[in-house]
C-alpha cells in the first residue's frame, strides 16, 4: 500500500515538475532559444557573397562560403552581430532576438566606402529637395494667389471698422438705465457719386453704473458689441463681455470712479475681484475668400496669478486653434530698481496654424523665467518647444517633419557680463520624404561660457549615419562684440570614415580647403574644399566632384 502512495506521489511530482517547465498546451515546452539564419550580401550587387565570412553572434563564432549562415540555441532578449570578409568594412550591429528569425547584411567593399559616402550624402540632400521643394512651390502659390489678396480684403475691413475712432469729431451718445451706462455710436461714410451709404458701423457697449453698488458674486460688468455694412449689406459682426466675481464692491467703485477721472498717483493698488472671464466672437464676409470666423475664452485667477486663453481663426485660405496659459509671479519688492510689479513666471502654449488643402505646423510651448537683478529684466531659463509640419496636399496627410528642442540656462537669474552661461540645449527630430528613409538628427550642445562651446551630433540616413562632435570658439573685442566664430567638426560613418571640418563665420576668412576624409588607419581618402560657397571632394588620383 504504502508503495502505492510513493508511486502516486512520484508521478504527481513529475507531473509539477514537468507544468512548472512550462508547456503550450499540446504537450510542447515552452522554447527558451531561438534559430537565427543570417544572410550576407555584397551592398552593391545585392547578390550572396561567396567567399569565406566570419560571423559572430553574442560571442559565438561561425564560418561560411555561401553567404549564410544558421545560428542555433540563441537566448532572446539584445545580443551583438558582427561579419567580416577579406576585401569589405567589419559590419556591427545591435539585433533583438524573440522568435525563429532571419536577419539580412550588406557588406560594403573597402575600396567603395568613400563612394557610399558620398552617395548618402547627395540622396539626403535629394531627399530633402523633394520634401521641401513641393511644399515651398505650393506655399508659395498659395500666398500668392489666396493668402495675399485675403490679407488685403481682410485688412480692408478692419480699416473700416477702426475708421471711426480716427474721426476727431468721435463721441458717444450717452445713456443711463437699469444700472447700467449705455454707450452707443453710428458711424456712416457717404458715396461723393450717389448719395448712398458707402459702410456704416455701429458701436454699442453697456458697463455697470458705479454709482451703484454692486453685489458681491459673479457679475456682469461689461458688454460690448459692433455691426458694420458694406451699403446696405451686413459684412461684419461681433461682440464681447466681461464677467467677473466681485469680493471687494466698494474698491470695485473706486476703480470705477478713477477710470473715468483718473488723477496719476492715486489709483487703487489692490484687486477687487477673484477672477474674471472674457468672452469675443466676431464675424466677417470677404468679398473673394468667404466667412472670417473668430472666438476667443479668456479666464483670469487672481489667487493662482494664472490667465488662460482659448482661441480659434476660420477662414477658407487659413486657420488656427490654440490654448495659451500664463502664470504671473507676485510682486517684488527685493530687486534694486526693479521696474515690473508683477512678471511673468510660467508660460503654457499648445496649438496649429495651417493653410487650406496645403499644410498644417502643430505644437506646443512651455517656458519658465526668473528675474535677474543685474539686467532689470526677466530671463528665459527653461523651455522646451516640440513640433510637427504635416503635409495636408498628400492623400494620407503625411507627417513630413517632427522635433523638439529643449534649453536650460542655470545662471539666467545671475548672468551680468562675465561670459559664464551654464547653457545647454538639445534638438531631436526627423524629416522624411514619404516612402523614403528618415532623415534623423539629434545634437546636444554645452556652453558653459559665451566664448566655448561643444555640440554631440548624431546624424542618420536610413542605416547610415555620421556621429561626432563639433566645438565652436568666439572671439569677442573689448567692448564685448562678437567679432569672429569658428567650428571644428569631428565625425565619423558607419564604415568608420574619419571626417574632419573648420569652418569660420567670416566667410572672407575661410580658407578654400575645410576639411578631409581618413580611412580607420588615417590614410588620407580625399580633401573636402569650398568653389563659390560649394562644398567638393578633390580625390588625391586628381578626380574632383560637388557633394550636393
Amino acid at each position: 500500500m504504502k508503495r502505492k502512495i510513493y508511486i502516486s506521489t512520484l508521478l504527481i511530482a513529475i507531473l509539477l515538475l514537468t507544468g512548472c517547465s512550462g508547456g503550450d498546451g499540446n504537450g510542447n515546452g515552452l522554447t527558451d532559444s531561438f534559430r537565427v539564419t543570417v544572410y550576407v550580401y555584397d551592398s552593391e550587387t545585392n547578390e550572396l557573397i561567396n567567399q569565406e565570412v566570419l560571423l559572430s553572434l553574442n560571442g559565438v563564432g561561425q564560418t561560411t562560403s555561401n553567404g549564410s549562415s544558421v545560428f542555433l540555441n540563441v537566448s532572446p532578449g539584445k545580443t551583438k552581430l558582427e561579419v567580416s570578409s577579406e576585401g569589405y568594412i567589419k559590419h556591427s550591429e545591435e539585433i533583438t532576438v524573440s522568435s525563429n528569425d532571419e536577419h539580412k547584411v550588406y557588406l560594403t567593399r573597402d575600396d567603395q566606402s568613400l563612394e557610399t559616402l558620398v552617395t548618402n550624402i547627395r540622396n539626403t540632400g535629394m531627399s530633402l529637395t523633394n520634401i521641401w521643394e513641393p511644399q515651398i512651390t505650393r506655399l508659395e502659390r498659395h500666398i500668392t494667389e489666396k493668402f495675399t489678396p485675403f490679407t488685403e480684403e481682410l485688412s480692408d475691413l478692419l480699416v473700416m471698422l477702426m475708421e471711426p475712432l480716427n474721426d476727431p469729431y468721435f463721441e458717444f451718445d450717452v445713456t443711463y438705465a437699469n444700472k447700467k451706462i449705455y454707450f452707443t455710436h453710428e458711424y456712416v461714410k457717404w458715396s461723393y457719386y450717389d448719395g448712398v451709404p458707402e459702410f456704416r458701423v455701429v458701436y454699442e457697449i453697456d458697463v455697470h453704473d458705479y454709482w451703484y453698488w454692486i453685489d458681491t458674486g459673479n457679475q456682469s460688468l461689461l458688454n460690448m458689441s459692433f455691426s458694420m455694412y458694406k451699403g446696405y449689406t451686413l459684412v461684419g459682426s461681433g461682440n464681447s463681455s466681461v464677467n467677473a466675481y466681485i469680493t471687494d464692491p466698494y474698491l470695485y467703485s473706486q476703480w470705477a470712479e478713477w477710470l473715468e477721472y483718473p488723477v496719476p498717483g492715486y489709483e487703487p493698488t489692490a484687486i477687487f475681484f477673484s477672477a474674471a472671464d472674457m468672452t469675443a466672437n466676431a464675424w466677417f464676409q470677404t468679398p473673394s475668400f468667404g466667412r472670417i470666423q473668430t472666438d476667443s475664452k479668456l479666464h483670469f485667477d487672481v489667487d493662482t496669478m494664472t490667465l488662460s486663453v482659448d482661441g480659434s481663426f476660420d477662414s477658407e485660405v487659413m486657420y488656427s486653434r490654440g490654448e495659451f496659459e500664463l502664470v504671473f509671479a507676485e510682486e517684488i519688492n527685493d530687486l534694486y530698481d526693479w521696474e515690473y510689479a508683477i512678471y511673468p513666471k510660467e508660460l503654457k502654449f499648445y496649438g496649429c496654424y495651417g493653410f487650406a488643402g496645403i499644410a498644417e505646423l502643430e505644437g506646443d510651448i512651455s517656458m519658465s523665467f526668473v528675474p535677474n537683478e543685474y539686467h532689470g529684466t526677466i530671463m528665459p531659463d527653461k523651455a522646451s518647444i516640440n513640433g510637427k509640419y504635416k503635409d495636408l496636399n498628400s492623400m494620407y496627410e503625411e507627417v513630413i517633419a517632427d522635433g523638439s528642442f529643449n534649453y536650460s540656462w542655470e545662471t539666467a537669474a545671475t548672468f551680468k557680463e562675465d561670459y559664464n552661461l551654464g547653457l545647454t540645449a538639445s534638438f531631436k527630430g526627423f524629416v522624411q520624404e514619404p516612402a523614403r528613409p528618415k532623415i534623423e538628427l539629434e545634437v546636444y550642445a554645452t556652453f558653459d561660457t559665451l566664448l566655448r562651446g561643444d555640440v554631440r551630433i548624431d546624424y542618420a540616413y536610413g542605416s547610415h549615419y555620421l556621429k561626432g562632435t563639433a566645438s565652436i570658439s568666439n572671439q569677442l573685442d573689448s567692448r564685448g562684440q562678437l567679432v569672429s566664430s569658428s567650428m571644428g567638426i569631428q565625425l565619423r560613418n558607419e564604415h568608420d570614415l574619419r571626417i574632419s571640418l573648420v569652418l569660420n563665420e567670416n566667410l572672407k576668412e575661410q580658407k578654400p580647403k575645410i576639411g578631409e576624409i581618413k580611412d580607420p588607419n588615417g590614410e588620407l581618402l580625399a580633401e573636402i574644399c569650398l568653389l563659390d560657397g560649394i562644398p567638393y571632394i578633390f580625390y588625391p588620383y586628381g578626380h574632383y566632384e560637388s557633394l550636393l
